[in-house]
């Protein structure tokens, strides 16, 4: 059944708040501009709370806010946003916006999906290697919640909602483990592969294409993670705008460092 993330059902003024945002230097799109005002669509989607807004050229967009840590979910949104994006996957041009004094995400409308995809019927190089992207951000509802993935009416994949990546949960909590700050949770900045790829947990079944990845799957996505210089890293996290520089330090090495993780020693654990 089909689903529209543009069709408006009312719109109506419900709020009006100023924006602050911080523009990503590699998007074409520009960031929310000036006053958001909700705006009633036919379904919003997801359970973390968020709301359709418009900005003042009309742009729509989805707004969230943290579900119980400040900044965790919101800061974790664009950085990992990005990071897709960079990999080549088709992501919504996501910003992190303060709206009030309080941390949101904003997700620009992608347009009109067809449904929901967990990437059975997709036995590509390119979704073989998300596995490891996915393990690199700690995406653990990347195929648990298989709507976070929608298919396109060109046939593309969109790949969607990234509030439970980094060491954040979906629904907002902390992921297990050390709790590096409130606004990290538990996200190890660390090279050994184990940690990064071989306990990332895959929910499906061994035809799946995340279960099949190849020595060549693994060799280009190391390629690619080659490209993710520490430069790109550090203009990624800084679209997160963490109000404590301890935090954006962190979370800029955390990202080297686990990038190098994969590049030395992914190939030792690919049959």
């Amino acid at each position: 059944m089909k689903f529209s993330f543009v069709v408006f059902l009312a719109s109506f003024i419900l709020a009006t708040s100023r924006v602050q945002a911080n523009p990503c230097e590699n998007s074409a799109i520009s960031a929310p501009k000036g006053k958001l005002s909700s705006v009633m669509f036919r379904h919003a989607g997801g359970s973390t709370g968020g709301k359709w807004m418009k900005d003042e050229d009309g742009v729509v967009w989805f707004v969230k806010k943290d579900m119980h840590y400040p900044e965790l979910q919101t800061s974790a949104e664009p950085i990992a946003a990005r990071i897709y994006s960079h990999f080549g996957y088709n992501t919504p041009v996501t910003y992190k916006v303060i709206i009030k004094g309080v941390h949101h995400s904003a997700s620009r409308d992608a347009g009109e999906t067809s449904g929901a995809s967990n990437f059975s019927d997709r036995n590509t190089s390119e979704i073989r290697q998300m596995r490891v992207v996915a393990a690199y951000l700690k995406d653990w509802d990347r195929l648990a919640n298989h709507t976070n993935n929608q298919d396109m009416p060109d046939g593309s994949l969109l790949v969607l909602d990234f509030g439970g990546t980094l060491g954040s949960r979906a629904r907002g909590e902390y992921k297990p483990g050390n709790i590096v700050s409130k606004a990290i949770g538990s996200f190890e900045s660390t090279e050994d592969i184990k940690t990064i790829y071989t306990s990332f947990g895959i929910s499906a079944g061994n035809d799946h294409p995340w279960k099949k990845i190849t020595k060549d799957d693994a060799e280009k996505v190391i390629e690619k993670f080659k490209t993710l210089t520490d430069e790109k890293i550090t203009a990624i996290v800084k679209t997160a705008q963490y109000s404590n520089p301890s935090d954006e330090s962190y979370m800029i090495e955390a990202l080297k460092t686990r990038r190098n993780g994969i590049i030395k020693n992914l190939l030792s654990v690919i049959p």
